[in-house]
C-alpha cells in the first residue's frame, strides 16, 4: 500500500462524537449495572457477589490475554474505569479497580441497611436471646417430677391437666393446663411457678433439644414462648423481677440460673388469647381449630338443593371431660337450603352421598345434643329427614 507523501494515516481514535457518546453511555451502564445488583441482595450475599465478580474479572482479563476481549466486557466493567493504556500499567489498574469495587460494594451495602431501618422493612437478624446469669443457690432436686395431679392457682382455683403428650420419642412429657377462667396453655412442663402477684405463669417447655420457656400473662391474656436459647429445665421460684431455676447442665457447686422477666419477654414470641365458646386459647390454636372445620363437600348433581355445614360447639366446653375434643374432632350441623336439620356430621371423616337425581341425600350423622353413636339418615324432598336402619337402601 502506498501513501501520499506528507499525509499521515488516519488514527483509530478519530471517531464521530455520536459514537464516542454511545460508547461512554454503554461503558457507564456496564459499570453501574453490576454495582446496582448489590442493592437487591441480602447483606450476607453481597460478599459472595463481590467474590464472584472478582473471579469473573480475573477470568475476563485472562480471556483478553488469550485474544477474546468480548468475554470480559461486562465482568471487567468494575475495574476498566481505572485502566490506563499500556501493558506496563495493567496490573496496577486491576488492583486499583478491585479496591474501588470493594469500597463501592461496602458503601452500597451500608446504604441498603440504612434504607431497611428507615423504611422499617422486615428482615431477619440474629437474636442473641435473653441474658442468663449464674447465681449461688441450692442443688437441683433429684428425680423431680410431677407430684401434684391437680395443681392450683395462687387464688386457690383448680388447674386442670387436659392434655399430656410427648413432643418427640422418649422426650419429657408436655402438659396442657386449663385455668379456672377458661384459659388453656399448651406444651408446658411439669415444673410450674407464679410471680408473687399471680400475673405470670411460668413453665419450661420440654423437648429432646434445647428447652424453651413459656410465660403466660394472665392479666394481658397473652402467652409468650422464649426459645432463642436454652433457658430452664426446672424452676426454683419466680420473684417480682426475675425467674430462677436450673439449666440442663448439672453443676456440682449448686449454681442456678437467673434471668430478668422483662428480658425473657422481650426475646419471646407472643400471641394473644382468643375466646372460643367458654375457653380462651392461643390465636394460632384457634386458627388450627377453624381449619379443621373446613370440610370439602361432594359435588352435588344438577338441580340438587344447597347443602351447607355450620360449625357446632357445645354450650360449655369446660364442663366436658375433654374440653379440647370438640376442637380437635369437630362436628358440623347439616343445613339443606339454609334449613337446620338438627343433625351433626363428623368433620374428620364426613360420609355424604347424593342420589343421582339430586333429590335425595344419605349420610352418617347423629342428632344434636345426644351422645349416641352416629347412624344412617336419609333426606328427600318428599319425606325430609328420617333415620334408616343398617340395611336401608341407597337414595
Amino acid at each position: 500500500m502506498y501513501m501520499t507523501p506528507g499525509r499521515q494515516p488516519r488514527s483509530d481514535g478519530s471517531q464521530p462524537s455520536s459514537n464516542v457518546l454511545v460508547r461512554r453511555i454503554i461503558g457507564a451502564l456496564a459499570l453501574m449495572v453490576p454495582l446496582g445488583i448489590a442493592l437487591f441482595l441480602p447483606f450476607g450475599c453481597v460478599w459472595v457477589y463481590l467474590l464472584g465478580t472478582m473471579l469473573a474479572q480475573w477470568g475476563g482479563e485472562q480471556a483478553e490475554w488469550c485474544g477474546a476481549p468480548h468475554v470480559g466486557l461486562v465482568a471487567g466493567s468494575l475495574c476498566r474505569c481505572q485502566r490506563r493504556t499500556g501493558a506496563a500499567e495493567r496490573s496496577d489498574a486491576i488492583v486499583t479497580g478491585v479496591l474501588l469495587a470493594g469500597v463501592c460494594f461496602v458503601a452500597l451495602a451500608l446504604v441498603g441497611r440504612a434504607w431497611e431501618r428507615i423504611a422499617r422493612l422486615a428482615s431477619a437478624h440474629d437474636d442473641p436471646g435473653p441474658t442468663l446469669t449464674r447465681i449461688d443457690g441450692i442443688e437441683r432436686p433429684r428425680g423431680r417430677g410431677r407430684s401434684d395431679a391437680a395443681p392450683s392457682t395462687p387464688e386457690g382455683g383448680r388447674l386442670r391437666i387436659v392434655g399430656c403428650h410427648e413432643p418427640r420419642n422418649s422426650a419429657p412429657l408436655q402438659y396442657d393446663y386449663l385455668f379456672p377462667d377458661g384459659s388453656v396453655v399448651f406444651g408446658a412442663g411439669a415444673s410450674t411457678a407464679y410471680s408473687p402477684d399471680g400475673r405470670y405463669f411460668v413453665s419450661p417447655m420440654p423437648t429432646t433439644g434445647a428447652w424453651g420457656l413459656l410465660i403466660y400473662d394472665r392479666h394481658a391474656q397473652r402467652v409468650y414462648r422464649c426459645n432463642k436459647v436454652e433457658t430452664f429445665v426446672d424452676l426454683h421460684r419466680v420473684t417480682q423481677t426475675h425467674v430462677e431455676g436450673w439449666g440442663s447442665r448439672i453443676d456440682k457447686d449448686g449454681c442456678m440460673l437467673s434471668a430478668a422477666t422483662e428480658d425473657l419477654l422481650a426475646h419471646s414470641v407472643s400471641e394473644p388469647m382468643v375466646d372460643m365458646a367458654d375457653l380462651r386459647i392461643p390465636e394460632s390454636y384457634a386458627d388450627h381449630a377453624r381449619r379443621r372445620r373446613e370440610v370439602e363437600l361432594p359435588v352435588a348433581p344438577a338441580g340438587a338443593p344447597a347443602l351447607t355445614l355450620v360449625a357446632y360447639l357445645p354450650c360449655s366446653l369446660m364442663a366436658l371431660d375433654d374440653p379440647l375434643e370438640p376442637l380437635l374432632s369437630p362436628w358440623l350441623e347439616l343445613m339443606v337450603d339454609d334449613q337446620p336439620s338438627g343433625l351433626l356430621i363428623c368433620g374428620r371423616n364426613p360420609v355424604l352421598l347424593w342420589g343421582e337425581d339430586g333429590q335425595s341425600l344419605a349420610c352418617v350423622v347423629k342428632p344434636k345434643g345426644c351422645d349416641e353413636q352416629p347412624g344412617q339418615w336419609r333426606w328427600s324432598i318428599q319425606q325430609g329427614w328420617h333415620a334408616v336402619d343398617e340395611s336401608g337402601g341407597q337414595p
